[in-house]
């Protein structure tokens, strides 16, 4: 409510801009865990007249045809501009792949080898979830780094690699 309550005071019930299609999808649609809206004037190519909203459920990876039509049809309807058509889309999610080699000092910790590497994967894991989990975040390498070697106080240094994993669906058309 804090958050979400300026920014549905400035649309005044309305979506003109962008903003105010996010704001209002936030508000009204309770499994928005995240959302990011945007006009067709920037997809590649263009598409005037259209805002498109990509919205991040709280649960699950994408929304279903009937929650879209939902946000579309009826949360939407009646609050856009007349000639803007609001189209929702499913997110493009990109995977950040974690490969850390943890040394740490055995004499210092009071903790068994086991319970400092599931010390880690939590810490690898809370930085996810924290730091990763909406649209307006970035990924830290430094502050990934950083919360691997607080993790316990016998964590000497890491080794950390990351990789990037896009998924896709090959389209398999041969027509084309």
């Amino acid at each position: 409510i804090k958050f979400n309550s300026p920014k549905w005071f400035q649309t005044q019930g309305r979506a003109v801009t962008a903003d105010d299609y996010k704001s209002i999808v936030l508000a009204e649609f309770a499994n928005a865990d995240s959302v990011v809206a945007y006009g067709g004037e920037l997809s590649d190519p263009p598409q005037y007249g259209k805002v498109f909203i990509v919205v991040k459920p709280k649960s699950g990876l994408t929304l279903t045809s009937g929650d879209k039509l939902k946000i579309e049809n009826t949360i939407l309807k009646s609050k856009k501009v007349a000639s803007i058509i609001p189209e929702v889309l499913d997110p493009d999610y990109t995977y950040v792949n974690v490969d850390s080699t943890v040394k740490y000092n055995p004499n210092i910790s009071t903790n068994p080898e086991g319970t400092i590497q599931n010390d880690v994967v939590s810490s690898i894991s809370n930085y996810s979830s924290g730091s990763l989990s909406s649209f307006d975040s970035a990924f830290r390498y430094s502050k990934l780094v950083a919360d691997i070697d607080s993790t316990d106080n016998a964590i000497v240094s890491n080794n950390t690699k990351i990789k990037l994993r896009k998924s896709i669906t090959p389209n398999t058309d041969s027509s084309l």
